[in-house]
């Protein structure tokens, strides 16, 4: 790490300090998990109507809806010298799932 703004760096993705590549055949000195995502929050939703008919015949309809507000959840972080902390992967976006169950 060097001070921000050093020629021939490249900015952290906090933006406070200065990556430069270290030496060939050394480690670096970058921290551990330096490049974390925001924090992952997802609700589902499920609606259910039954219906008899007769004696012995139900029908059930149901509704699933997964990440009901559609939150944009960041899978994973570019990890390369150039583009460190960029979003490279989310997990998925809102879906929706009809079902029909005839129980006799």
């Amino acid at each position: 790490m060097v001070p921000a703004n050093t020629s021939g760096s490249f900015p952290s993705p906090d933006g406070k300090v200065g990556l430069i590549q270290p030496p060939l055949g050394s480690v670096g000195n970058l921290g551990r998990n330096v490049y974390r995502t925001g924090s992952f929050a997802s609700v589902d939703f499920r609606l259910t109507r039954n219906f008899s008919f007769g004696e012995h015949w139900r029908l059930g309809l149901s509704m699933d809806v997964f990440n009901l507000f559609n939150r944009v959840n960041i899978r994973e972080a570019d990890n390369s010298f150039t583009q460190a902390g960029r979003p490279v992967g989310a997990f998925d976006p809102r879906q929706i799932q009809f079902s029909a169950k005839i129980v006799f």
